[in-house]
This record gives C-alpha cells, sequence and structure tokens, in this order.
C-alpha cells in the first residue's frame, strides 16, 4: 500500500498524511513521480507478483487512485512481473517492463 508522509521543519510526520487502499503482496512496489511543471503531479506504481499492475496515484494526495492497468480489460493488461521494476516516464508516456514485453502507456 503506498503511503504519504507529511515533511515540516525537515521532519518526517509519524503517522502517514494519506494512504492508498490498494494492498501489496511480496515484493511490494516500485515507484516513480511524473508532473507538469510544477501542477499535475503523479505517482506511479508497480504491483509486482505474478502479473504487474501498473498504478497512477494524485501526487498532492495518494488516496486518489487516478488509473490502474486492471480497469480497462485486456487493452492495458500487463504480462508477467520482473522484480524491482521501476516505472519509467518519458516525453508524457510511462514504460513498464516485463519478463518478455514492453508497455508503453499514454493518451488514448
Amino acid at each position: 500500500m503506498v503511503k504519504q508522509f507529511q515533511l515540516s521543519n525537515g521532519q518526517l510526520s509519524v503517522t502517514p498524511f494519506a494512504q492508498g487502499t490498494q494492498q501489496y503482496g511480496y515484493p511490494g512496489g516500485s515507484t516513480s513521480v511524473s508532473s507538469n511543471g510544477t501542477s499535475a503531479g503523479i505517482l506511479w506504481s508497480i504491483e509486482a507478483g505474478g502479473i504487474n499492475v501498473l498504478h497512477a496515484y494524485d501526487a498532492t494526495d495518494v488516496s486518489k487512485e487516478i488509473y490502474n492497468s486492471n480497469q480497462a480489460g485486456a487493452r492495458d493488461k500487463l504480462g508477467a512481473a520482473v522484480r524491482f521494476t521501476v516505472p519509467t516516464v518519458i516525453n508524457g508516456k510511462v514504460y513498464v517492463a516485463g519478463k518478455t514485453e514492453l508497455a508503453a502507456f499514454g493518451l488514448l
């Protein structure tokens, strides 16, 4: 589960400011952040297991999931997972590597 902590006077809060609801199994998730300058921040997270799932959360409040790759049926499904794969964001697209494929996500 992704958790968001608040930074104040150089210290992190003890309890999460916000957290997602999706429980990630072993080995957890890998994350990266994208934005459009200083706005529209998105936390990208790969839930690894037998099959990868790409999640997108509002970076200002990670309790708000914007998207996940299981929402659109077979169109966005990812294949077999590779441990510790990190979502890579370049020029408005998100790339996720799998054991036998490279998936690219962007606006339709």
